[in-house]
């Protein structure tokens, strides 16, 4: 009796499987070749195609690349650097994970350098007398470039200062973690940190650094300084080191405050943005009524602070809140708007 299922390879057991698929191709008629002229046609087809495709890509990156170039270019007229943003050496299209990315840029020159920049390892920047720039780096630091100042991005961790002065924010993320250190690298020495601000400075000849919160460590290789916040330190190159205090709001801090990355204001809470706005210009954030100390983290705010220096922002959302504020003494004394 002839049993159909003993040709189907789906029936056979695994033993007999490659002698049953045999007897299959072997049944099969044998297809036909395909003629030469159809075989031409379709591989022109195809290779028109891909030509096509990688002219298209070509043309795409080149005109990112003509990008990049115009707003280096646009830096220089006349000859000569105009103030803000004078240099931008290395990548303004980095790679996917950049070292750092612009965020806020001042200066009179500095219309060509837009929001969202990246660099890559290499990037160097110059500022002149007024221009100033602030930049997130890859572990979500701000560092912020002060005006007449030169840097380098060495790594992801690491910037050269050859001139003039940075500052460091490195505030804990919102897990609470802290961010990996940032070492400054300067002709003096170098200066590491975490979790903290700071300033870095070069000054004829010397190495001065200011911290702002938390704590730094100053490293020249023959000597280490320990400077705690509050604390200002100067080392001289012929080895002569001063100390004195420095206070966390004034001054000291205006250039790095009027280049502040604005607060995302949308759906975030009072009391998240009064710890910015402290954090910020360094004043002491206190209640006069427990009761507006308790509520804050149920207020939900809305809107945009783009534009809003941050030493005056919390004048116009506290009003929005029925709230208002009292500065005395470095201390930001939050209390209910009073009707005069």
């Amino acid at each position: 009796m002839n049993d159909s299922r003993s040709t189907d390879p789906r029936t056979v057991p695994a033993a007999g499987a490659d002698d049953a698929v045999i007897q299959l191709l072997r049944g099969s008629d044998p297809r036909e070749l395909v003629p030469p002229d159809v075989l031409e046609r379709s591989w022109n087809l195809t290779h028109g195609a891909w030509r096509e495709t990688v002219v298209r890509r070509r043309r795409h990156r080149a005109g990112w690349l003509a990008l990049a170039a115009a707003a280096v270019v646009g830096l220089v007229v006349g000859g000569g650097l105009m103030p803000g943003l004078t240099r931008w050496a290395g990548g303004l299209f980095g790679p996917e994970e950049p070292v750092a990315v612009l965020e806020v840029v001042a200066g009179s020159a500095t219309a060509e350098l837009t929001r969202g920049a990246r660099l890559e390892v290499g990037a160097e920047i110059a500022t002149e007398a007024d221009g100033r720039a602030a930049f997130r780096l890859a572990g979500g630091q701000s560092l912020r470039v002060d005006a007449g100042s030169r840097v380098r991005w060495l790594s992801d961790r690491v910037v050269e200062l050859e001139r003039g002065a940075v500052y460091v924010d490195s505030q804990p993320n919102r897990d609470g973690t802290d961010p990996e250190p940032i070492e400054i690298r300067t002709p003096h020495g170098s200066v590491t940190h975490v979790g903290t601000q700071f300033e870095v400075r070069l000054d004829e000849g010397a190495l001065r650094v200011r911290v702002r919160e938390g704590r730094v460590k100053i490293d020249q290789g023959s000597r280490t300084v320990d400077a705690a916040a509050g604390s200002e330190w100067t080392l001289h190159d012929g080895g002569r080191v001063s100390r004195r205090p420095v206070a966390a709001h004034g001054e000291a801090w205006r250039g790095y405050l009027e280049i502040a990355p604005p607060f995302e204001l949308e759906g975030r809470s009072l009391r998240d943005f009064l710890h910015w706005v402290a954090r910020e210009t360094g004043w002491r954030l206190a209640y006069a009524d427990p009761a507006v100390e308790l509520s804050a983290p149920e207020i939900i705010l809305h809107g945009s602070l783009t534009g809003v220096a941050a030493d005056r922002a919390h004048e116009m959302v506290l009003e929005t809140c029925g709230l208002q504020a009292r500065l005395e003494d470095g201390i930001l004394l939050i209390e209910h708007r009073t009707t005069r």
